[in-house]
């Protein structure tokens, strides 16, 4: 099926009656042979440290990824399109496990963690979750980062000591930073954040705050890709090689 290996399963059915042949001379075991029918099934091939070692360093460059279809897309949108937007400075070998499962071995780590560093991606508009590989091989898909920016009317609550506290309230941040200038001839000053975002649940779009005047004042949030793409999400446990 596609590009990746099937296991193939073959069955045999005797309808014959069981019987147990005659021992002859060449079924019976000679002095001279070692009887093999009492050898443990419990014994295992043990690979040393180096080996192990070896083998966990050759996968800790490869991210397993997850599209999340609603939208039809060519794999040429993955294989090429994507792949081009990362720019990546060293190789990079795509394999597809189904129809929307792809493993990325990077060839150096530095590659690796700027994608990472630099989510979201879509394909043909598809979010594409990526996670580490592990040697369970099973993974969520249920998190995502994306930036996420906070507007106040007033502006002293736009402090970025706060920022992590709002960010929280939505997801895992990563980072905060305090915008202010002038963009086309008018004034930006908000905070935006990195926000690892478990994306089965709601996104809160107000965060309320009160005072210790009493007075409350709200925190407004946008993260424009989640808004939009959220009600067709859903993710479950996945192991993809099973």
């Amino acid at each position: 099926m596609g590009d990746h290996p099937q296991r193939l399963l073959l069955a045999h059915t005797d309808t014959s009656p069981l019987t147990t042949p005659p021992a002859t001379e060449s079924s019976q075991p000679r002095p001279d042979q070692e009887d093999t029918s009492t050898q443990s099934v419990d014994e295992f091939l043990l690979l040393d440290d180096e080996v192990e070692d070896r083998l966990s360093e050759s996968w800790a460059t490869t991210l397993v990824g997850f599209v999340l279809e609603g939208n039809r897309y060519r794999k040429q949108a993955l294989t090429e399109g994507l792949v081009n937007a990362w720019n990546l400075k060293f190789g990079l070998e795509v394999s597809t496990i189904d129809q929307n499962h792809f493993l990325f071995q990077f060839q150096h780590r530095i590659d690796m963690e700027n994608v990472l560093a630099e989510e979201p991606w879509t394909v043909a508009g598809n979010l594409i979750i990526l996670e580490s590989w592990n040697p369970e091989q099973r993974w969520q898909f249920c998190n995502a980062s994306f930036w996420v920016q906070f507007y106040s009317s007033t502006l002293d609550l736009l402090d970025i000591n706060l920022g992590r506290r709002y960010a929280t309230q939505i997801g895992s941040p990563t980072k905060i930073m305090l915008i202010r200038g002038t963009q086309g001839g008018h004034r930006q000053h908000y905070l935006r954040a990195r926000v690892k975002i478990d994306i089965r649940k709601p996104l809160r779009s107000i965060i309320p705050i009160r005072l210790r005047n009493g007075l409350e004042n709200t925190i407004q949030q946008r993260t424009f890709f989640y808004l939009e793409q959220q009600k067709r999400w859903s993710c479950k446990q996945t192991s993809v090689f099973v």
